[in-house]
């Protein structure tokens, strides 16, 4: 577990964590980058309420995005599913294709018998 020393909102934070230390300060870094913009664009806010408004804010981000990604996996799900079924088409399809080659072989074949049948029963009747 790490110790890692942090400020936010201008106060010292030790945090214990199993993430690695450039990691936890660079998310200090860019919570206390968003908490510095919103104080500018909102002059009269004090840095509690910056704080607790970009906190709302990216929770916002987290369960949206999280929201996003269930989306996204349905998708994935259902492309796999749709492509399952495709393969399963594809494969019967093949099958009927070759029945029908096969039919229409044998109908080649009996339409050259019954027309060589023919000739010979016109050489016949000359």
């Amino acid at each position: 577990m790490n110790r890692i020393k942090i400020i936010l909102a201008g106060k010292e934070y030790t945090i214990q964590t199993e993430e690695s230390g450039s990691y936890v300060k660079q998310l200090a870094e860019s919570l206390n980058k968003k908490i510095e913009e919103f104080m500018q664009e909102n002059e009269s806010v004090s840095m509690t309420s910056a704080s607790m408004l970009v906190a709302l804010g990216l929770m916002d981000d987290c369960i949206k995005a999280a929201s996003d990604k269930d989306n996204l996996r349905k998708q994935v799900i259902d492309y796999l599913e749709e492509a399952t079924r495709s393969r399963t088409e594809i494969t019967e399809l093949k099958k009927e294709l070759d029945a029908l080659r096969e039919k229409n072989a044998m109908l080649e074949m009996k339409l050259l018998t019954f027309e060589g049948n023919g000739e010979d029963e016109q050489q016949a009747s000359l």
